[in-house]
């Protein structure tokens, strides 16, 4: 008997840079998409069960939508990336020389290349989708109106938003905290994993709806 062909899911990303127990979070990461993504599916349920129950994960196969920012984007990016089928849609805020300015190490920087290329096709928000940013604003103040505009494209391109979060209230455009927020606005699927010890959060939003297998 020939398994099923997987379901594609496409996966965005928000949360923060710094990470104090990034293996931790992926052992967060690993457990819901292992038991409970069946959970958002709207329709055909118990074949969503079934699938996720007999295939999970490879199950499922992956598109993460990121801006390949240090921390979390890159975390949950290199994590899928482990399943065959996992495809890359970078959305890129800024110039990638301008954007590049955000990574002090070298290191740094050649992991986001390396990332970067593969991805045939980035998104460059700067030259086609990004927000215009008011007269008079600071450089800082454009690049968050960049980060916010990257921020937003990605929730609204994807299925399902995982976002790696402190808890803390909002610190301006474009940061963890807002997106989250507008994903919760567009009522899109939302896996929060709290970068401490609290348990994560799943919210449902509008669901998945199983596509014909």
């Amino acid at each position: 008997m020939s398994s099923p062909p997987a379901v594609r899911i496409r996966v965005g990303v928000t949360g923060h840079r710094d990470l104090p127990q990034p293996h931790a979070i992926e052992e967060k990461l690993s457990r819901v998409f292992a038991e409970r993504l069946p959970d958002f599916f709207i329709e055909e349920e118990e074949s969503a069960r079934r699938l996720g129950v007999a295939c999970s994960p490879p199950g499922y196969c992956y598109t993460i939508v990121t801006s390949l920012a240090e921390g979390a984007d890159r975390l949950v990016a290199h994590y899928f990336l482990r399943y065959p089928g996992t495809q890359l849609r970078v959305v890129l805020p800024l110039s990638r020389e301008t954007y590049l300015e955000d990574f002090i190490l070298a290191a740094s920087r050649a992991e986001f290349d390396e990332l970067l290329r593969l991805d045939p096709a980035p998104v460059h928000l700067q030259s086609a989708h990004g927000a215009q940013a008011p007269t008079g604003a600071t450089a800082a103040e454009t690049r968050r109106l960049a980060y916010q505009a990257a921020g937003r494209y990605v929730v609204d391109h994807c299925d399902v938003v995982v976002a790696i979060w402190d808890g803390a209230k909002a610190r301006g455009p474009g940061g963890t905290t807002e997106i989250i927020n507008y994903a919760r606005r567009r009522r899109r699927p939302l896996v929060i994993l709290f970068i401490d010890e609290r348990r994560s959060k799943i919210y449902r939003g509008e669901g998945l709806r199983m596509p014909a297998l």
